[in-house]
């Protein structure tokens, strides 16, 4: 699991780090390098950096709005998690489509029995009608993946299907409303969308 140490204000040590980062794609980094040269980053600790195994390979523009800069999932999901703990509200994100957020639900389309890696957040797994065998869909453990609070994952069983089984291992998943436990069955036709809501619950 990413713990937050890797997420740390940007200083002026670092502003040269800072700025190679900014120079992978001077044009949509452009805002965040012009905004470096107006503060003092000891000073004015608005710039997080990502830095994995001690070495800056991400930015996060915090103030009003979040701009990452350069950021892969895994840099994007130690900003949040740094973000979410400190509490800190922010009026937009905006960047890259691939580093804010894909407006729509990426699809993943499996035809055999397939357990949820972490990149499936936020997908739609499809079981598509050309396979008409019946599959279990499996939710891993916390343990295993550990999926931030909040993920969604939205299970599609296209017209003609064979039913499928949404599992989870050895967390708890409920169905709403009626609060019951264990496996789900979803038929051709079928939508249901697993959203977590704390470490080891959906």
């Amino acid at each position: 699991m990413l713990r937050s140490r890797t997420v740390r204000p940007v200083g002026e040590a670092d502003r040269a780090a800072a700025l190679e980062v900014c120079a992978r794609d001077p044009l949509s980094n452009c805002y965040v390098a012009a905004r470096m040269d107006e503060v003092d980053l000891d000073r004015t600790p608005v710039l997080l950096g990502y830095y994995p195994g001690g070495r800056l390979e991400s930015l996060c523009w915090a103030t009003a709005n979040l701009i990452p800069v350069e950021c892969d999932e895994a840099g994007a999901v130690a900003f949040a998690e740094k973000l979410r703990r400190a509490q800190q509200h922010f009026s937009s994100i905006f960047g890259p489509a691939d580093q804010v957020g894909y407006l729509g639900i990426p699809q993943n389309s499996r035809s055999a029995n397939y357990t949820c890696v972490l990149a499936d957040a936020g997908d739609h797994l499809l079981h598509p009608s050309a396979d008409t065998t019946a599959r279990t869909f499996t939710i891993p453990a916390n343990s295993s993946v550990a999926y931030p609070i909040g993920t969604a994952l939205t299970f599609i069983n296209q017209n003609g299907a064979g039913v499928i089984t949404i599992a989870v291992t050895t967390d708890t998943m409920r169905l709403a409303g009626a609060g019951t436990t264990g496996s789900r069955t979803l038929a051709a036709n079928g939508v249901a969308t697993a959203l977590k809501i704390a470490a080891t619950e959906w």
